[in-house]
Parts: structure tokens; C-alpha cells; sequence
């Protein structure tokens, strides 16, 4: 099984793609199959998701699919013309809490990110020191 992130929220806000290939690891069916997706722990949360499943099979049958405008998916520049994003379901207290503690640990996760990315940093200047000293020494010795 293959899977992982092509677009993450961290590169265009509000936006992610996942994938997931079932290649060694196929998902048998015989007439129909019914794959749900949960939305947060429990069914918390009011996301918009989109699917697509590709199937093969031994010979074509005929299918009929929505039209091209009704299967184009959302970008990033429809947020505020289509007001993709505000959801009209009502958050109940316990959806509110959720989003309040994803908020804070998602404070957290940056907070100990930045000071991992500023040890790195610190790690890197003090290499490139070494490096610059060790370099100036090498030069004293040849062309003296």
C-alpha cells in the first residue's frame, strides 16, 4: 500500500490532498462496495471532503458520470467566490471544544517547532564557524 500527502495545509491554507494506493494490498468487492470517511474523532468535525476510486475491471460496461462543471473540484481561488470554507452546520459544544483543543495543540506543535528549527540553526552557524576556522588553518599552513 502506497499513500501520503501531494498538498499539504502548510503550503496553501485551508487545503489538502492524500492519496492512498491499494496496489499489493487491493480491496476485493463483488457487486458494490461502501467506503466512508470519518470527519475527525468520533464525526466531529464539518469538513469538505472529496473522493475519487478507480476501479478495474475485464471488460467495460456502460457508466454514466456527472458533467465536467459538476465534478471540478474546489481550489484554493474559489474560497471566497463559491464561500467554500464556511460551513452552515452549527458546532455543538463538544465539536467547539474540539476545535478549541486542535487550536491549542497546534499552538504547542509550533511553539516546539520553532525552537527545534532555532536549535538547528544554532547547530549549523557554529559548523559553518568550525568550518571557517578549519579552512583559515589550512590556509596559514600552505601559504606560509
Amino acid at each position: 500500500m502506497y499513500n501520503g500527502t501531494a498538498l499539504h495545509e502548510s503550503i496553501v491554507p485551508g487545503f489538502q490532498t492524500s492519496y492512498k494506493f491499494h496496489i499489493t494490498d487491493p480491496v476485493h468487492f463483488k457487486k458494490r462496495i461502501r467506503v466512508t470517511i470519518e470527519h475527525g474523532h468520533a464525526n466531529h468535525l464539518s469538513d469538505d471532503w472529496a473522493s475519487t476510486a478507480y476501479w478495474y475491471q475485464k471488460k467495460p460496461v456502460g457508466v454514466s458520470i456527472q458533467p465536467l462543471e459538476e465534478r471540478i473540484p474546489t481550489t484554493p481561488g474559489d474560497i471566497e467566490r463559491r464561500g467554500v470554507g464556511q460551513s452552515n452546520v452549527a458546532l455543538t459544544s463538544e465539536m467547539q471544544e474540539q476545535k478549541v483543543n486542535a487550536q491549542r495543540r497546534f499552538d504547542e506543535f509550533m511553539k516546539v517547532r520553532q525552537i527545534e528549527i532555532e536549535s538547528k540553526l544554532e547547530a549549523t552557524r557554529m559548523k559553518e564557524k568550525g568550518n571557517i576556522e578549519h579552512a583559515s588553518q589550512i590556509a596559514n599552513k600552505i601559504f606560509k
